[in-house]
């Protein structure tokens, strides 16, 4: 069993690791970064400590959340990163047995975000996301 975080983006259901988020915190004012990648929203303050923000909206190719302040950031650390992510708002905490899991017959792996699969939860699929990096700055 592993407890997953669901969350919403343009009202599609998506899944993390809970033990990959370090904390879920209201969006702060995000500044924008002159010549970062398109995908990257901009930086925030957290902790004494400035991160970078995915806007995964536009990594999967949905609208983009708009600047609200009902927005939610989770606070995405693995062992070598540490960044936040917008999302329109945090659904529930769950668990599932990963013999529940399905693995998707589409490729929506990206260099950025690795899918894992989907599962059904209130008749409704969530999509499953193994892990995330940051995008590399493109280089003009």
């Amino acid at each position: 069993m592993k407890d997953f975080i669901i969350f919403s983006i343009d009202a599609r259901s998506y899944a993390l690791d809970i033990a990959l988020i370090h904390r879920i915190i209201d969006t702060p004012t995000i500044r924008a970064v002159p010549n970062e990648h398109e995908y990257v929203a901009g930086v925030i303050s957290y902790e004494n400590r400035i991160l970078k923000v995915l806007d995964l909206s536009k990594v999967i190719g949905v609208p983009t959340v708009s600047s609200d302040s009902l927005q939610k950031s989770l606070i995405y650390e693995d062992s070598n990163k540490i960044f936040a992510i917008i999302v329109d708002s945090i659904d529930d905490i769950f668990h599932i047995d990963s013999v529940n899991i399905k693995k998707s017959n589409q490729d929506d792996t990206t260099n950025i975000v690795q899918m894992e699969g989907v599962f059904e939860k209130d008749a409704k699929l969530v999509n499953i996301i193994k892990s995330v990096a940051l995008p590399k700055k493109e280089v003009l």
